[in-house]
């Protein structure tokens, strides 16, 4: 038992020193997880696997002014080729994280053991609501 509880402390001091030794770096972004697709086929604004991220570039602000808040949301809707008339013609393309939107007759289901992660994506559906732009149907940035 002396020895578990010796263990026990021996781990937690670890664990506090190793807290304290990483120094943040330079902001950097990183590519949506492997198996999650970066637009969909069909989807102006983006291409299909392999096709390159874009990522919004956060740019300094004029010195001497304060910086703006932080906003999550699409800098332009990124529209299918799917024709629509009402926004209930629309739905995310797959349920978890989307990044277009498509006829409700062509989004993936969600099912019931379906689990998505806690991580909202700003250039997806988690933030933007997908609804009939144009005619199409389209993933269109949130109004602010």
């Amino acid at each position: 038992m002396r020895n578990v509880r010796s263990i026990c402390a021996a781990l937690a001091l670890a664990l506090v020193a190793c807290a304290g030794a990483a120094e943040p770096g330079p902001e950097t972004t990183t590519p949506p997880p492997s198996g999650e697709p970066t637009a969909e086929p069909g989807v102006s604004g983006g291409g299909g696997p392999g096709a390159a991220v874009s990522s919004p570039v956060a740019s300094s602000p004029p010195s001497g002014a304060a910086p703006g808040p932080f906003v999550c949301s699409l800098p332009a809707p990124v529209k299918s080729d799917d024709a629509c008339t009402k926004d209930a013609d629309c739905a995310p393309s797959v349920p978890c994280h989307a990044r277009a939107c498509v006829a409700a007759s062509r989004a993936e289901p969600r099912k019931p053991d379906t689990v998505c992660s806690m991580m909202a994506d700003c250039q997806s559906a988690d933030v933007n609501p997908c609804m009939c732009y144009e005619g199409r149907c389209a993933l269109v940035p949130k109004a602010n």
